[in-house]
């Protein structure tokens, strides 16, 4: 089955109250054009065939075929974690995610294991827009919104704006937060600020947060949810273009490299986002055998050390030629 077009993100509450193993933005946004799929007629999860354009048109950066491979490695082993009260219980995402050799085309099919939580889903199911879950700029905003949007729609009814109060410790745990979060200017700074400017840009969503205090002790954060008025309902999928959060790149980027190579990069210090540049200009193994060669040199020498490195890797394609 080829991708269709389509805006519709639906998934039970329980999948969205579930706490997911951790996902990147890339990862997530994949997940989620796969969920859109689904028909409600669907009785059992197809095969997809994907393309590589298809997803860095409506998902995903630009990817060299080993940043592929490893893309499809790491999220083939992630999934859901549900709880009844008394036990976790884990489920998969995919059945089965492969990439196909020369053809540009990854093939993938949604686990059995989500057949209560994406197919025939006649109650307790959030429907929302898969281009704004997709064009959300940090990893931590389709979740929230995903949430938040499932919270609204139980109430929309009853008034005009929602707001529901979550602990700190429960958005720690469930959006699986940096310790450093549990200090709340990192909280506000680096989660809540950087959500609720994400949702409210790029959804049918106004959200807000506010502290709630028991004298000094922090109790809870407030988040009121409004609907905006005018909400152009039909995304242009053609003409969509996607910024990301640039908290995922290093590690999609150091992922690729074994241990050595890892520490080179770190101890020179090199910029993830230009040697991303490169691996999509050069072959892995020559941007890896570059890297490997800048740092057997003095660096105190070299002032434009990605430059000097770019060089390095012209000079040996150059020289195979």
């Amino acid at each position: 089955m080829e991708i269709k077009q389509r805006d519709n993100l639906k998934l039970s509450n329980t999948f969205i109250e579930a706490k997911c193993d951790k996902m990147t933005k890339d990862e997530q946004n994949f997940l989620y054009l796969c969920i859109s799929q689904i028909d409600k007629s669907d009785k059992e999860f197809s095969m997809m065939r994907i393309h590589l354009n298809d997803i860095q048109q409506l998902a995903l950066v630009r990817k060299n075929y080993k940043q592929v491979r490893t893309f499809i490695n790491d999220l083939r082993k992630k999934g859901v974690q549900l709880y009844d009260g008394k036990k976790y219980m884990p489920r998969n995402f995919f059945h089965r995610l492969n990439y196909i050799e020369g053809t540009g085309y990854i093939e993938a099919q949604l686990h059995e294991d989500l057949h209560e939580l994406c197919l025939e889903l006649k109650k307790n199911f959030t429907q929302a827009s898969l281009m704004s879950c997709i064009s959300f700029r940090s990893k931590y905003s389709s979740p929230l919104y995903l949430l938040l949007k499932s919270v609204y729609d139980k109430q929309k009814k009853y008034q005009d704006y929602i707001f529901v109060d979550y602990e700190p410790s429960y958005l720690l745990e469930h959006f699986q937060l940096p310790k450093s979060y549990k200090i709340y200017n990192n909280l506000k700074q680096k989660f809540l600020e950087v959500t609720e400017k994400d949702i409210s840009d790029n959804s049918e969503f106004n959200i807000s947060f506010t502290p709630v205090k028991k004298g000094r002790n922090l109790e809870a954060i407030r988040f009121t949810i409004t609907k905006k008025e005018d909400v152009n309902s039909s995304l242009d999928m053609d003409k969509f273009s996607l910024d990301f959060d640039k908290s995922d790149l290093e590690t999609r980027v150091l992922n690729q490299f074994d241990n050595q190579i890892k520490k080179a990069i770190s101890d020179m210090q090199l910029d993830s986002e230009k040697l991303e540049e490169l691996l999509n200009k050069f072959d892995f193994k020559d941007v890896e055998q570059g890297i490997y060669t800048l740092s057997k040199l003095d660096m105190s020498f070299i002032k434009n050390k990605h430059g000097y490195l770019e060089k390095i890797i012209e000079n040996k394609v150059n020289n195979r030629k």
